[in-house]
């Protein structure tokens, strides 16, 4: 009876996993054409092309998956595929910031961008009347500010560091893992050309953001350096205040510490030292927030 229920769990996790994917492709299609918007190019029935698009790329990868597996093993080999990868990445990005100008701040963008604003010019953190958004993706578009001043292609020289920071964290997450240098390669080439991405290239988002950080607070959790669990935990931090549901990536983590190959008093250092560097990032903001909200 025992390998018949783990047949029937896993074909359970395979139908979930593939309806998860199903949505995914979905959202990443409908993501992309909204986000034509900010060129003034506004799309009829996103939703229904985003569909139409899913449907017949999930087609094709169901039809074509043994070419495809074989192609992406041919890629695996291309010498200095990661190098290739990465400046392929920011060119797409430059070229299509240029092909589109001028852009537009959409939706959430452009609220985070008037909040960075407002912080760059001193002012509080409030849009009507309130503090509801997220300070994150503000408070980095502030800093950014503070050292580059107000043009037009802000945004695009933050995705640009955001995706050069996600890459570089992709090849340390494959070499502390000792897994092939190929995977890196392949994973910053679909970054590179992943439509939801570049498409976004001029606009504020905090995807792009959160893909540099979180990829970022794991190679420094799988430093050997024991101290740098701290730095590890202040970039979860500045995720969680980019994305409040990020706020479990301490506990998250701590699975990831325990299964690591330490001794119990350096697991519970770098569990500490997590807990340590979030807190030093989101207390300030969570008090603030109470001095100034109540």
């Amino acid at each position: 009876m025992q390998p018949i229920f783990i047949e029937k769990i896993s074909r359970f996790c395979l139908v979930v996993f593939s309806l998860v994917m199903a949505f995914a492709t979905f959202a990443c299609f409908y993501y992309s054409l909204s986000q034509l918007n900010g060129i003034n190019f506004a799309m009829p029935a996103p939703s229904v092309v985003a569909g139409i698009l899913a449907v017949v790329i999930l087609t094709v990868v169901a039809f074509l998956r043994s070419r495809i597996a074989a192609i992406f093993q041919e890629i695996e080999h291309v010498p200095h595929l990661f190098g290739i990868a990465l400046v392929s990445g920011v060119a797409i990005r430059i070229a299509w910031w240029w092909l589109t100008l001028p852009e537009i701040q959409v939706s959430d963008g452009d609220s985070y961008l008037r909040l960075a604003n407002m912080l760059y010019a001193g002012k509080d953190y409030l849009l009507l009347g309130h503090a509801f958004w997220p300070p994150g993706t503000p408070l980095i578009y502030a800093a950014f500010l503070f050292v580059l001043g107000p043009h037009g292609w802000l945004a695009l020289a933050v995705n640009l560091v955001s995706f050069v920071v996600c890459a570089a964290s992709i090849r340390a997450i494959v070499a502390r893992l000792e897994m092939p240098r190929s995977f890196a390669g392949l994973s910053v080439a679909l970054l590179a050309i992943w439509p939801e991405l570049f498409v976004a290239a001029g606009q504020v988002s905090k995807e792009s953001l959160l893909l540099s950080l979180l990829s970022g607070g794991f190679a420094l959790l799988l430093s050997k350096n024991s101290w740098l669990s701290i730095a590890s935990g202040i970039v979860c931090g500045l995720a969680a205040l980019t994305q409040r549901a990020l706020l479990f990536l301490a506990l998250l983590f701590g699975v990831g510490i325990a299964a690591m190959e330490l001794t119990s008093r350096q697991k519970l250092f770098r569990l500490f030292a997590i807990v340590l560097g979030m807190a030093l990032v989101i207390t300030p903001w969570t008090y603030r927030n109470y001095r100034i909200f109540g």
